[in-house]
């Protein structure tokens, strides 16, 4: 019974992002670097098959002075659980493909798997020629992303390095999650407080998550990926903790559904809602575009818009609803029209 438990715990996850450092002999040591700061940051985070994901990371530093070339890691701390922990050919067992590139040129990195402080196990690190003015970095690797009992995937990454760097703040912050199609996972609201902060073309419910001892998260339905998130002058606060189930019964809040549905086609048309969820809602989609003038009028609708809705305001909030199926339906109906 043991090696089953053992078996199903989560087998490995990844924490990283760019800090400054220097070395000790052999041994690196993180460090503040007072004068260059981030001034945009773009992480990509895309689903593959096979339980892959694909990072993709893009800074824009700036360096106000001369030219220095300091010390620059990419960290990831040890698997956990069930997990193979050995490295391999030095590196994290997990990671693949690491390749960083600096103002265009693909530059060579070493790797220290010996990090004590801050509780680091690898960083991927490499002498950075910051030249004066806008630098670009990027990193790019795979991962194979952690899996248990109940869960299709869990990913955990590390924003709050960045604050190492001058003024402790990302001027640009994008985070972009590409989970794929009609999928469903949950975020820790660490980093950010409300749902409003998000584009996203589906549902965002709030939650508490049973992974992480019941903090407060936002539940996702993706109709179409990828969700967004941007922020500036974003100053760090929490970290990114992403989780998917593995088996999901798509229980979605019917009420509010319903509500969403029966207000879609003026949505389309880009009416300002009073109702403060609908607006927040609306307002996340990216195909959302407000006109204050905008009257809503169910008579002015085309007639098969008119017999969807009608369909849809028939439906009891004990339907089992296809949200989804709904919402492609009414695409469908309005596809390459332009909707008055």
């Amino acid at each position: 019974m043991k090696k089953l438990l053992l078996f199903i715990l989560i087998t490995a996850t990844l924490y990283s992002n760019d800090g400054a450092y220097t070395l000790s002999g052999n041994q690196l040591v993180p460090i503040n670097e007072s004068n260059i700061s981030v001034k945009k940051e773009i992480l990509t985070i895309t689903r593959l098959d096979k339980g892959i994901l694909d990072v993709k990371v893009e800074y824009t530093f700036f360096n106000p002075n001369k030219e220095k070339t300091i010390v620059v890691g990419f960290e990831a701390a040890e698997p956990e659980g069930d997990a193979e922990r050995e490295p391999v050919n030095g590196g994290h067992p997990y990671m693949k493909s690491f390749s960083v590139v600096m103002n265009g040129k693909k530059l060579d990195f070493k790797i220290n798997d010996n990090i004590k402080k801050e509780n680091i196990a690898y960083v991927y690190y490499f002498n950075a020629p910051f030249k004066r003015g806008v630098n670009k970095v990027i990193h790019h690797y795979t991962f194979e992303h952690s899996s248990g009992a109940g869960l299709a995937y869990e990913f955990d990454y590390v924003l709050s390095a960045a604050s190492r760097w001058a003024g402790e703040v990302i001027e640009d912050f994008t985070l972009i999650i590409d989970n794929g199609d009609k999928s469903e996972f949950q975020i820790v609201k660490s980093f950010f407080k409300n749902a409003n902060e998000w584009k996203v073309d589906g549902l965002m419910v709030d939650c508490f998550s049973n992974f992480y001892n019941k903090k407060p998260a936002l539940q996702f339905y993706i109709r179409k990926s990828p969700i967004v998130f941007k922020k500036k002058n974003f100053k760090i606060e929490g970290e990114l903790y992403l989780i998917s189930e593995l088996y999901s019964k798509k229980e979605f809040p019917s009420k509010m559904v319903l509500k969403i549905l029966r207000n879609l086609p003026y949505a389309k048309r880009g009416y300002v809602f009073k109702s403060h969820e609908l607006n927040s809602f609306f307002m996340a989609q990216p195909w959302y575009k407000n006109r204050p003038h905008y009257k809503a009028k169910y008579e002015t609708l085309e007639k098969n818009e008119q017999e969807w809705l009608n369909k849809v305001k028939a439906m009891k909030t004990s339907t089992v609803i296809d949200f989804y199926a709904l919402f492609d339906e009414y695409d469908m109906l309005v596809k390459s029209k332009n909707l008055k």
